[in-house]
């Protein structure tokens, strides 16, 4: 969810030299994930990087130091047009994110589900005037490929529900899983190919969490 409030004081009566109007945009079939104006790339960065030196602050998490050096280089990276330097960064940083995802508590690790979409979100915003050498293939494979191991996913869990462990957390991975492959077949089907790289490979590393956790 995306909001601000607005205060204000008015000091005259009518208060006609203070009246503001806005206009608000709102798709109610396809609202946007990250809410902000999407063409300014730089902002995007900043955006990301101030909240995660917010979340970082009291954490001092050495991987999101990381996800924010990262980011910092990528942005540097946009601004000189070198938009190789841009995807190898930003793939770093999904990396460290899902580093320190193993490392923090429950409540902080929430934080960084909506970090990590705005982090996907600026990877195919960044990228969509490159040219991706994945093929369309490549990724349709890895999606179905992705895809089509859920079921053993699902049944490894209920292995561990019968070992008597809590599994309500893992639970909750796999409808996130879930979620970012059915994004990525959309986005396939759209052409956004950056896009359905980055989900099926967060997708992936969400899946390795299942395991390893």
């Amino acid at each position: 969810m995306f909001g601000a409030k607005l205060k204000e004081k008015f000091t005259q009566d009518p208060p006609d030299s203070q009246i503001d109007l806005f206009t608000i945009k709102f798709n109610y079939y396809h609202p946007l994930d990250f809410p902000v104006n999407q063409n300014n790339i730089l902002s995007l960065f900043d955006l990301l990087i101030n909240e995660l030196k917010l979340i970082n602050k009291d954490l001092n998490n050495k991987h999101l130091s990381k996800v924010i050096d990262y980011l910092t280089k990528g942005k540097k990276g946009f601004t000189n047009r070198k938009l190789d330097t841009v995807r190898e960064q930003l793939l770093n940083a999904v990396t460290s994110i899902f580093e320190a995802r193993r490392q923090l508590p429950q409540d902080e690790d929430k934080k960084l589900e909506y970090s990590l979409i705005k982090l996907e979100n600026l990877y195919a915003q960044s990228l969509k005037n490159k040219k991706n050498k994945t093929s369309k293939l490549k990724l349709e494979n890895e999606l179905k490929k992705l895809k089509n191991s859920l079921p053993q996913v699902e049944q490894h869990l209920l292995s561990e529900e019968n070992k008597g462990k809590n599994i309500v957390l893992k639970a909750k991975i796999i409808l996130l899983i879930k979620e970012k492959l059915d994004k990525a077949e959309k986005n396939l089907s759209e052409g956004n190919l950056y896009y359905t790289e980055i989900l099926t490979r967060s997708s992936f590393y969400l899946k390795r969490e299942i395991f390893t956790n």
